[in-house]
């Protein structure tokens, strides 16, 4: 997993350019360039090795605060930007990492430590007592444990394809995200760095427990509930559609908008990425290319945090309100700005299942139904989509026939479109269907089939059964018994042509995007046997399983 992390690490320090050089002791003059080391001292005694740029000139200054676990020489070129433009910038190994004291784990300290660090700063002679926030991923969930903490020096932030929540983050549905957490977790809970080859027996091993076996300690503080009702900071939010972190950027987004009544200013770029393209010089997610007009990169996005940290700091009467929401319309490939998310335009129309695998605007007429059998053993792999941007072959737009060629896999699929429709906001099914054992889970995709046959992957979600009314109110299924299970399948803004179709498939398993369930009602991490599960999809006027489009009329009569 080391590998995968360098590899990641490299690209984005190719692509930015990234220049670290040690510095003199902390000082007014110090250059930009040149940052100083500091240690921060906690009240437990541990350290914590920081790097500091201060700008020209007497000061005092406000403060850029990052907090990162991958290594502050990686993120020099952040300092040195903010230093450039009147910042000073405080740059900070989180404990455990990069020549700071203490044991890492993940997630547990860094409130604590960071409002120590927030201290430390206030008391420098450059401080001018106000800290802005930012970092991306990991980094932005230490933003916003801050921003959520009241603190009053904390005056904005800004994330990339961060989180807040962890429930979000690790769980889709109830399942666990094993692709994105596993590998991650392997490095730093177990320090083993698998070779790529190694990684389908690995995400094949039972149980799955003592991989997190560091973290057990910690759940109840990892899966608590995020109090987004606190973070009254403007905030800037930047992600993309295919990062597997966009559904918690987007959570965050929302959790603030109605928690504060829309009072708190918010901002949300949502591109074509993946995780860390918005770096990058690529324009490709998958098979498809977005063009230019989806290419950011570092001067971009550098001038982006700066001019939203200069707005509500008030250090600029130039720096205009930028438009609350961009969003990137794939399949026309341009930028379209509006004052809210989802668009206040977007009409949400079911489309239906129906007998001989049909997707309709109109409910059918009489009761169906589908049956197929999931076997853990064999589950449906997992291909496209949001998925980790350390198995690129996976990520992004990929075709689908090869897995809806596979017997447990229901698709059904509408006419060809007479006229274009457009998709903007979260996609939702609703699947009335029936299972013969305790537990099991139900996947749903949307697919866009093109007028050639190709089956683009637009998003997807799955279900627990066991977590079907939510991450807090477990409880076994019965067998036979026909549920409405809901699926959120996360967001979208995409053009589809004229004379392609609509597509949802519908199965139990997207392997390894989540773990396997086992379907025998024990706890799928600590499971060891497995046991073929015989599931029914029911359509009709009495079980209208359906799929929730966000269809967005952007001009009169075109959809």
């Amino acid at each position: 997993m080391k590998a995968f992390v360098a590899h990641v690490i490299r690209c984005i320090a190719l692509s930015v350019s990234l220049v670290f050089a040690a510095g003199p002791a902390l000082a007014q003059e110090s250059n930009p360039a040149t940052p100083a080391r500091a240690a921060v001292l906690l009240p437990d005694g541990v350290e914590l090795a920081t790097d500091v740029f201060l700008p020209a000139g007497p000061g005092p200054f406000p403060t850029l605060l990052f907090r990162t676990p991958y290594g502050t020489e990686h993120q020099a070129v952040v300092g040195q930007w903010f230093a450039a433009h009147g910042y000073a910038a405080v740059i900070q190994n989180v404990r455990g990492t990069g020549g700071s004291g203490g044991a890492f784990l993940p997630l547990i300290h860094e409130r604590a430590d960071g409002l120590a660090t927030i201290e430390w700063i206030i008391d420098q002679p450059w401080s001018d007592d106000r800290v802005v926030l930012w970092g991306p991923s990991y980094s932005g969930n230490s933003a916003f444990l801050l921003a959520a903490s009241g603190h009053p020096a904390v005056v904005a932030m800004a994330h990339l394809s961060g989180w807040g929540d962890n429930r979000t983050f690790l769980y889709r549905g109830g399942a666990f995200q094993l692709l994105a957490q596993l590998p991650w977790f392997v490095q730093y809970a177990t320090g083993q760095s698998p070779p790529a080859e190694a990684w389908d027996g690995i995400f094949r091993t039972t149980p799955l427990a003592p991989f997190f076996g560091p973290l057990a300690g910690a759940l109840p503080v990892l899966l608590a509930p995020f109090p987004y009702q606190n973070v009254r900071v403007p905030v800037l939010h930047l992600s993309g559609f295919h990062d597997y972190v966009y559904p918690s950027t987007l959570q965050a987004y929302e959790a603030i908008r109605d928690s504060s009544g829309g009072r708190v200013p918010q901002a949300l770029v949502l591109g074509p990425w993946s995780h860390n393209q918005i770096w990058m010089d690529s324009t490709t997610a998958g098979d498809e290319d977005f063009g230019p007009a989806s290419r950011w990169g570092f001067e971009r996005v550098m001038g982006e945090l700066q001019a939203w940290f200069d707005r509500h700091l008030g250090r600029s009467a130039e720096v205009a309100a930028g438009p609350p929401v961009r969003v990137f319309v794939m399949g026309e490939n341009r930028w379209r700005e509006q004052p809210s998310w989802p668009p206040a335009d977007v009409a949400y129309e079911p489309w239906y299942l129906g007998e001989d695998g049909t997707l309709r605007r109109d409910p059918p007429g009489h009761d169906g139904s589908d049956a197929f059998v999931y076997d853990p053993s064999d589950p449906v792999p997992t291909i496209g989509g949001a998925v980790s941007h350390f198995f690129p072959h996976l990520l992004g737009v990929r075709d689908q026939r090869p897995v809806e060629a596979r017997a447990d896999v229901r698709v059904y699929t509408s006419e060809p479109l007479v006229e274009p429709m457009t998709l903007a906001g979260p996609i939702r099914a609703v699947i009335h269907a029936s299972t013969d054992g305790p537990d099991t889970d139900f996947t749903a995709k949307l697919v866009e089939v093109r007028a050639d046959g190709y089956a683009r992957i637009i998003d997807e979600g799955i279900v627990r059964g066991r977590y079907r009314d939510g991450m807090d109110a477990p409880s076994p299924l019965e067998p036979g018994r026909v549920y409405a299970f809901e699926i959120e399948m996360g967001a979208t803004a995409l053009r589809i042509a004229v004379g392609s179709r609509i597509r949802l498939e519908v199965s139990s398993g997207n392997f390894p995007q989540y773990d396997r369930n086992p379907n025998t009602g024990v706890e799928p991490m600590e499971a060891t046997e497995f046991r073929l599960a015989r599931q029914t999809v029911h359509h009709g006027p009495s079980t209208p399983s359906h799929v929730i489009l966000p269809v967005w009329r952007l001009e009169e009569g075109v959809r």
